[in-house]
């Protein structure tokens, strides 16, 4: 499995001197993942989130999906505080216990 670690300006602060981020991140913008699990994948993250310091605002529309094998699917999603969900789109998505 991949799951995709991705980070964007916050559009509610993008207009000041933080252009769109609380703090300044290194970690690119886009990133795909090799994991075993889906607990592996809500632990990576959970570890980018931390790591970069990115508040949910900067959460990428595609961060947390993850995809199978071939890449062509996204099998679940983990959302920003670690939660991981069945692919649907909310409300129908249903949590995963992992």
């Amino acid at each position: 499995m991949i799951v995709i670690l991705q980070h964007c300006p916050n559009v509610d602060i993008m207009h000041d001197e933080r252009r769109g981020y609380w703090r300044p991140v290194s970690a690119p913008p886009f990133q795909a993942v090799k994991v075993a699990t889906l607990a592996e994948a809500a632990d990576r993250v959970r570890q980018f989130v931390k790591g970069t310091g990115i508040g949910c605002g900067n959460f990428g529309r595609n961060c947390g999906n993850v995809l199978c094998a071939a890449g062509d699917r996204i099998v679940a999603r983990v959302s920003y505080n670690g939660r991981v969900w069945t692919p649907a789109q909310w409300p129908e998505a249903v949590e995963l216990a992992v």
